[in-house]
């Protein structure tokens, strides 16, 4: 997948199951990937969580994702971004080059309540901000190598209170 510098490589909203992205290049957008899931209210007035379960990527490449743009309200890049999700695997993956601004330009974002996430064997490089940005903890990383980045490796923020209960955990080991 090659873009132009706009919009999303690849993109997925809830709720979804069991997906798998296996020896993908992704390159030239303003995000690499999305995962977001939002909760919606109903008609009924009642709130539906939405969602995506068992998400994989795996040996790919997520580079060059930078907003083509001169608009200083601009949102940023993103090489993978990652919002209500559960079972999240990322394994053998760069993630390299993504965004140039000081915030909102991150390797891999996970926004609020993702659970169960891991990283595994990639290599996350020279992003805008944040290599690996875990706002809502429940993050493993695992022998990857991250360099380069303004800021290697983030986790927790005001956002993590959106967890029940403030759950989640980060491990890091072996990086």
């Amino acid at each position: 997948f090659v873009g132009t510098g706009s919009a999303k490589g690849i993109e997925v909203f809830g709720p979804q199951d069991n997906i798998s992205i296996i020896n993908c290049v992704v390159r030239n957008y303003a995000y690499g990937m999305a995962f977001d899931c939002q909760q919606q209210t109903l008609s009924d007035g009642s709130v539906t969580n939405y969602v995506i379960n068992n998400l994989r990527i795996d040996k790919c490449i997520i580079r060059d994702n930078i907003v083509v743009s001169n608009d200083p309200n601009d949102k940023g890049s993103q090489g993978i971004y990652i919002s209500e999700c559960v079972g999240v695997v990322i394994n053998d993956t760069v993630i390299d080059n993504n965004g140039k601004k000081n915030t909102f330009c991150h390797g891999i974002y996970a926004v609020q309540s993702n659970k169960r996430m891991t990283i595994t064997a990639c290599c996350v490089s020279r992003n805008g901000f944040a290599g690996i940005q875990g706002r809502g903890g429940d993050i493993s990383v695992f022998e990857c190598l991250i360099f380069g980045n303004a800021n290697n490796l983030a986790g927790g923020h005001h956002m993590s209170t959106t967890l029940p209960n403030n759950q989640g955990y980060s491990i890091v080991t072996g990086n």
